[in-house]
């Protein structure tokens, strides 16, 4: 099933809904240009109509109850200010056109030994606040100007105090449209596609979308024209 992610051993095989998701891009002048993904899931629980007693011994990974203190899962590189995944340094330029699939990966391992949370490309809120890392995203260009994403990585508990990745989790996306690319908030028009020409292959597939359009504050992000997906 589509727009679903399982977290491999724990109480609910049939995996969460993913109520939330978006894939963006966001352009440095001093790193280059990187893709940011972000998912939410419903509640752990919202699919549960069982009833049954659960034994006090199960280990917290296996617990209902345990999951069920803790609601929901965010998954993200943007909630708390992470790196996300860098497709374009300074001096490269991405095409977002040349391929129909693409494979990306993150913080693979082994990871360096003094790896801190805050040095990860992304941050986990799943049993509190844990730590995530090996992830391999593979992103399938679909028809209907959508895409397919497959994303798998490890999981450390580390807010219980365990920081063994010794945990996996699945996520399946289907009909996704790619958000769209943001720049720092100080440039003007002129300077941001300046800076798009630098990092991308073909800036001219891109233009200005009002993020406030309701708003009188003017800030927009560069979106991939409709014939050009």
């Amino acid at each position: 099933m589509e727009n679903r992610i399982y977290f491999k051993d724990n109480p609910y095989p049939g995996g969460h809904a993913v109520k939330k998701f978006s894939w963006s891009a966001k352009m440095d002048p001093e790193a280059g240009l990187f893709f940011h993904f972000h998912l939410e899931t419903d509640d752990y629980y919202a699919e549960d109509e069982s009833e049954e007693e659960e034994d006090d011994t199960v280990p917290d990974w296996q617990s209902k109850s345990v999951w069920g203190n803790y609601h929901s899962c965010t998954l993200s590189s943007t909630a708390h200010g992470n790196t996300g995944i860098r497709v374009a340094a300074p001096g490269e330029k991405f095409d977002f056109g040349g391929w129909e699939t693409l494979q990306l990966a993150a913080d693979t391992f082994p990871l360096p030994d003094d790896w801190e949370y805050d040095d990860l490309n992304f941050s986990i809120y799943l049993l509190g606040h844990d730590s995530v890392a090996d992830h391999h995203i593979r992103i399938e260009r679909q028809t209907g100007n959508t895409f397919h994403i497959h994303w798998t990585g490890k999981i450390a508990l580390t807010y219980g105090g365990d920081d063994e990745f010794k945990y996996s989790f699945e996520a399946r996306l289907g009909d996704i449209t790619f958000d769209g690319i943001y720049y720092p908030k100080d440039y003007t028009q002129d300077q941001a596609m300046a800076l798009l020409g630098t990092l991308v292959e073909k800036p001219g597939q891109f233009e200005f979308q009002d993020l406030n359009p309701k708003s009188f504050k003017r800030e927009y992000k560069l979106v991939l024209k409709q014939h050009d997906l």
